[in-house]
């Protein structure tokens, strides 16, 4: 079974197509960010704003089969975790976020030098984690999804 391999994680390149779609920046390590949105870490220093967006790489899915190419295609796994000083605060940034990537299907997308064909994506409800445990008592929801990407030929 061939799977077509990526030069990129796909929790890099959702974070650039959030970013893209102004629902948040890339982090300067300043507490001043609006929304920055990490990969693979939502940090929590002084220096990094309560309200943050994480996007990680989950486990994905081979399930589908290129038919001119005989190339099994991945369905990558996604977490976005949103987190917020308040509950209205993170569910309407969360609704922003799921605007954003209910729109992915059928778009290329340069990143890196490469470009990708975003196939489509798969989400689950998007739900809310609750309260966090600690004294600043911050809510999070979390987005978990399924997309497929394979890299278009230059």
């Amino acid at each position: 079974m061939t799977v077509q391999n990526i030069p990129d994680p796909p929790a890099n390149i959702v974070r650039q197509i959030l970013i893209d779609a102004s629902v948040g920046i890339f982090p300067t390590g300043s507490s001043s960010d609006s929304w920055p949105i990490y990969v693979s870490m939502m940090p929590d220093q002084p220096t990094v704003p309560d309200n943050t967006i994480a996007v990680f790489d989950t486990t994905g899915v081979v399930k589908d089969r290129a038919t001119k190419t005989g190339q099994y295609i991945e369905q990558f796994g996604i977490q976005i975790l949103i987190r917020a000083t308040d509950y209205p605060t993170a569910y309407s940034k969360f609704k922003v976020v799921l605007d954003a990537i209910d729109i992915i299907k059928y778009q290329n997308k340069v990143f890196n030098s490469t470009t990708y064909k975003l196939h489509n994506l798969q989400r689950s409800s998007a739900f809310s984690l609750g309260q966090e445990d600690d004294v600043r008592r911050r809510q999070e929801f979390s987005i978990n999804a399924l997309f497929s990407l394979t890299v278009v030929p230059s």
